[in-house]
Protein backbone atom coordinates (compact mmCIF):
# COMPACT_ATOMS: atom_id res chain seq x y z
CA UNK A 1 0.00 0.00 0.00
CA UNK A 2 1.49 3.29 -0.58
CA UNK A 3 0.12 6.51 0.80
CA UNK A 4 0.41 9.34 -1.17
CA UNK A 5 0.60 12.71 0.67
CA UNK A 6 -1.58 15.29 -0.86
CA UNK A 7 -1.97 18.17 0.79
CA UNK A 8 -3.07 21.77 -1.12
CA UNK A 9 -0.91 24.49 -0.55
CA UNK A 10 -2.59 27.75 0.14
CA UNK A 11 -6.19 27.93 -0.49
CA UNK A 12 -6.53 31.28 -0.80
CA UNK A 13 -3.60 34.06 -0.11
CA UNK A 14 -3.31 37.55 -0.33
CA UNK A 15 -1.02 40.48 -0.34
CA UNK A 16 -1.29 43.53 2.06
CA UNK A 17 -1.42 45.94 -1.04
CA UNK A 18 -3.44 43.38 -3.75
CA UNK A 19 -6.00 40.96 -2.51
CA UNK A 20 -6.64 37.88 -4.55
CA UNK A 21 -8.35 34.92 -4.05
CA UNK A 22 -7.29 31.29 -5.54
CA UNK A 23 -8.50 28.34 -6.02
CA UNK A 24 -6.53 26.08 -4.17
CA UNK A 25 -4.76 22.44 -5.50
CA UNK A 26 -5.85 19.35 -5.17
CA UNK A 27 -2.03 18.14 -3.96
CA UNK A 28 0.82 20.18 -2.30
CA UNK A 29 4.27 18.34 -2.26
CA UNK A 30 3.41 14.46 -3.03
CA UNK A 31 6.73 12.88 -1.52
CA UNK A 32 6.93 10.25 -3.92
CA UNK A 33 9.82 8.77 -6.06
CA UNK A 34 9.84 6.99 -9.51
CA UNK A 35 9.32 4.16 -7.50
CA UNK A 36 5.64 2.33 -7.46
CA UNK A 37 4.13 0.47 -4.56
CA UNK A 38 4.90 -3.67 -5.66
CA UNK A 39 2.32 -5.41 -7.62
CA UNK A 40 -0.09 -6.80 -4.93
CA UNK A 41 1.11 -4.38 -2.12
CA UNK A 42 -0.25 -1.14 -0.64
CA UNK A 43 2.06 1.59 0.61
CA UNK A 44 0.87 3.57 3.19
CA UNK A 45 2.27 7.37 3.50
CA UNK A 46 1.25 10.38 5.86
CA UNK A 47 3.25 13.58 6.36
CA UNK A 48 2.80 17.05 6.71
CA UNK A 49 4.81 20.64 6.33
CA UNK A 50 4.59 24.39 6.01
CA UNK A 51 4.31 26.65 2.93
CA UNK A 52 4.77 30.61 2.98
CA UNK A 53 4.36 33.26 0.33
CA UNK A 54 2.20 36.15 -0.09
CA UNK A 55 2.46 37.28 3.54
CA UNK A 56 0.78 34.12 4.45
CA UNK A 57 1.26 30.32 5.94
CA UNK A 58 -0.27 26.99 5.88
CA UNK A 59 0.28 24.10 8.03
CA UNK A 60 -0.91 21.01 5.68
CA UNK A 61 -1.28 17.13 6.74
CA UNK A 62 -1.87 14.38 4.48
CA UNK A 63 -2.15 10.71 3.96
CA UNK A 64 -3.01 7.98 1.53
CA UNK A 65 -3.10 4.77 0.26
CA UNK A 66 -1.31 3.12 -3.23
CA UNK A 67 -1.97 0.07 -4.23
CA UNK A 68 0.77 -1.92 -6.92
CA UNK A 69 -2.30 -3.00 -9.06
CA UNK A 70 0.69 -4.32 -11.84
CA UNK A 71 4.21 -4.39 -12.10
CA UNK A 72 5.30 -0.50 -12.22
CA UNK A 73 1.32 1.00 -12.01
CA UNK A 74 0.30 1.91 -9.14
CA UNK A 75 -3.34 3.83 -8.26
CA UNK A 76 -2.86 6.59 -5.85
CA UNK A 77 -5.86 7.36 -3.26
CA UNK A 78 -4.94 10.69 -1.26
CA UNK A 79 -6.67 13.04 0.91
CA UNK A 80 -5.94 16.42 2.74
CA UNK A 81 -6.17 18.73 5.40
CA UNK A 82 -4.69 22.32 5.94
CA UNK A 83 -4.84 24.93 8.30
CA UNK A 84 -3.74 28.45 6.91
CA UNK A 85 -3.01 31.10 9.74
CA UNK A 86 -3.60 34.07 7.76
CA UNK A 87 -7.06 33.66 7.48
CA UNK A 88 -7.01 32.65 11.02
CA UNK A 89 -5.56 35.94 12.60
CA UNK A 90 -6.58 38.64 9.68
CA UNK A 91 -9.92 39.22 10.67
CA UNK A 92 -11.46 37.78 7.66
CA UNK A 93 -14.51 36.58 8.20
CA UNK A 94 -13.77 33.22 6.63
CA UNK A 95 -12.62 29.70 8.36
CA UNK A 96 -8.94 29.11 7.83
CA UNK A 97 -9.61 25.22 7.50
CA UNK A 98 -9.91 23.30 4.17
CA UNK A 99 -9.37 19.79 2.60
CA UNK A 100 -9.09 18.18 -0.39
CA UNK A 101 -9.31 14.40 -1.56
CA UNK A 102 -8.12 12.86 -5.18
CA UNK A 103 -8.02 9.41 -7.30
CA UNK A 104 -5.20 9.12 -9.70
CA UNK A 105 -2.99 6.89 -11.45
CA UNK A 106 1.11 6.37 -10.98
CA UNK A 107 3.28 4.69 -14.42
CA UNK A 108 6.65 3.63 -13.89
CA UNK A 109 8.34 4.17 -17.50
CA UNK A 110 11.90 2.88 -16.89
CA UNK A 111 13.89 2.64 -13.73
CA UNK A 112 14.06 6.22 -13.00
CA UNK A 113 10.92 7.71 -14.61
CA UNK A 114 7.73 7.93 -13.71
CA UNK A 115 4.47 9.30 -14.81
CA UNK A 116 1.85 11.04 -12.61
CA UNK A 117 -1.46 12.10 -13.27
CA UNK A 118 -5.17 12.38 -10.87
CA UNK A 119 -8.15 14.34 -10.58
CA UNK A 120 -9.48 15.25 -7.30
CA UNK A 121 -11.98 18.02 -5.30
CA UNK A 122 -12.49 19.38 -2.36
CA UNK A 123 -13.62 22.37 -0.01
CA UNK A 124 -12.84 25.50 1.94
CA UNK A 125 -13.18 28.94 3.34
CA UNK A 126 -14.42 29.97 -0.14
CA UNK A 127 -16.71 27.10 -1.31
CA UNK A 128 -15.52 23.75 -3.14
CA UNK A 129 -13.67 23.44 -6.29
CA UNK A 130 -12.58 20.35 -8.43
CA UNK A 131 -9.08 19.96 -10.08
CA UNK A 132 -6.44 17.72 -11.92
CA UNK A 133 -2.36 17.15 -12.09
CA UNK A 134 -0.34 15.93 -14.18
CA UNK A 135 3.71 15.25 -13.54
CA UNK A 136 6.66 13.63 -14.24
CA UNK A 137 9.15 12.20 -11.29
CA UNK A 138 13.05 11.79 -11.88
CA UNK A 139 15.21 9.52 -9.13
CA UNK A 140 17.86 7.77 -8.50
CA UNK A 141 16.32 4.96 -7.12
CA UNK A 142 19.14 2.51 -4.48
CA UNK A 143 18.92 0.87 -1.19
CA UNK A 144 20.86 4.00 0.41
CA UNK A 145 19.39 7.50 -0.46
CA UNK A 146 17.63 8.03 -3.60
CA UNK A 147 17.14 11.56 -4.60
CA UNK A 148 14.26 12.84 -7.09
CA UNK A 149 13.07 15.47 -8.58
CA UNK A 150 9.72 15.99 -10.12
CA UNK A 151 7.91 18.54 -11.63
CA UNK A 152 3.88 18.96 -11.70
CA UNK A 153 1.18 21.34 -13.00
CA UNK A 154 -2.48 21.28 -11.45
CA UNK A 155 -5.72 23.26 -12.55
CA UNK A 156 -8.45 24.38 -10.11
CA UNK A 157 -11.71 25.52 -10.72
CA UNK A 158 -13.71 26.80 -8.03
CA UNK A 159 -17.73 25.39 -8.02
CA UNK A 160 -20.41 27.91 -6.71
CA UNK A 161 -17.42 29.95 -4.84
CA UNK A 162 -18.40 32.57 -2.47
CA UNK A 163 -17.72 36.14 -2.59
CA UNK A 164 -15.90 38.56 0.10
CA UNK A 165 -15.47 41.87 0.35
CA UNK A 166 -11.86 42.63 1.28
CA UNK A 167 -10.22 45.87 2.28
CA UNK A 168 -7.32 46.74 0.18
CA UNK A 169 -4.67 48.08 2.76
CA UNK A 170 -3.30 50.52 0.03
CA UNK A 171 -6.06 53.11 -0.54
CA UNK A 172 -8.55 51.88 2.22
CA UNK A 173 -11.17 50.90 -0.85
CA UNK A 174 -13.17 47.70 -0.46
CA UNK A 175 -13.33 44.94 -3.01
CA UNK A 176 -15.83 42.28 -3.74
CA UNK A 177 -13.12 38.89 -4.73
CA UNK A 178 -14.32 35.32 -5.95
CA UNK A 179 -11.57 32.54 -6.65
CA UNK A 180 -10.65 32.34 -9.79
CA UNK A 181 -9.61 28.98 -11.86
CA UNK A 182 -6.11 28.81 -10.84
CA UNK A 183 -2.91 26.73 -12.50
CA UNK A 184 -0.29 25.49 -10.29
CA UNK A 185 3.10 25.17 -11.40
CA UNK A 186 5.22 23.39 -9.19
CA UNK A 187 9.45 21.78 -9.09
CA UNK A 188 10.10 19.89 -6.51
CA UNK A 189 13.40 18.23 -4.99
CA UNK A 190 13.75 15.53 -2.30
CA UNK A 191 15.17 12.68 -0.83
CA UNK A 192 14.03 9.66 0.15
CA UNK A 193 15.48 7.64 3.09
CA UNK A 194 14.98 3.75 3.64
CA UNK A 195 14.49 2.68 6.89
CA UNK A 196 14.42 -1.26 5.78
CA UNK A 197 14.23 -2.71 2.02
CA UNK A 198 14.33 -5.59 0.23
CA UNK A 199 14.62 -7.96 2.87
CA UNK A 200 14.90 -5.95 6.26
CA UNK A 201 11.74 -5.86 8.56
CA UNK A 202 9.93 -9.07 7.33
CA UNK A 203 9.73 -7.86 3.89
CA UNK A 204 8.13 -4.74 5.01
CA UNK A 205 9.62 -1.42 3.25
CA UNK A 206 9.73 1.89 5.63
CA UNK A 207 11.30 5.31 4.82
CA UNK A 208 11.16 8.58 5.49
CA UNK A 209 10.82 11.51 2.37
CA UNK A 210 11.71 14.60 2.29
CA UNK A 211 11.39 17.60 -0.16
CA UNK A 212 10.97 21.17 -1.07
CA UNK A 213 9.18 23.40 -3.55
CA UNK A 214 8.84 26.64 -5.12
CA UNK A 215 5.62 26.64 -6.75
CA UNK A 216 4.41 29.23 -9.73
CA UNK A 217 0.89 30.32 -9.35
CA UNK A 218 -0.96 31.58 -12.41
CA UNK A 219 -4.94 33.13 -12.10
CA UNK A 220 -7.74 33.38 -15.00
CA UNK A 221 -8.77 36.57 -15.70
CA UNK A 222 -6.80 38.57 -12.62
CA UNK A 223 -4.23 40.89 -12.86
CA UNK A 224 -1.81 39.10 -10.10
CA UNK A 225 0.26 36.04 -10.15
CA UNK A 226 2.78 35.11 -7.49
CA UNK A 227 4.41 31.76 -6.02
CA UNK A 228 4.86 30.18 -2.58
CA UNK A 229 7.96 28.01 -0.80
CA UNK A 230 6.92 24.85 0.75
CA UNK A 231 8.86 22.41 3.04
CA UNK A 232 7.41 19.28 3.89
CA UNK A 233 8.43 15.39 5.46
CA UNK A 234 6.49 11.84 5.81
CA UNK A 235 6.42 7.98 6.15
CA UNK A 236 6.08 5.58 3.81
CA UNK A 237 5.15 2.12 5.26
CA UNK A 238 4.59 -0.56 2.33
CA UNK A 239 3.79 -4.25 4.15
Amino acid sequence: MQLTRIAPLLLILSTACSPIALSPPIRSVPLETAATAREGHVAIRAGGGIHGGWDVETTPTAGGIGIGVARDVEVQVDGSFAYDQDLDHSGRHVSPFFGAGRIGVKHRLADYVALTGGVGAGSGPWGAFTGSDLGIILAYENPYLIPFFAARMQLSVPLNAQTETIVDSSNMSSALLTPNTTLWLQPSTGVRIPLCWNDGCDGTRVSITLAVAWTSIVQAGAPHDGSVVGFEGGLTIEP
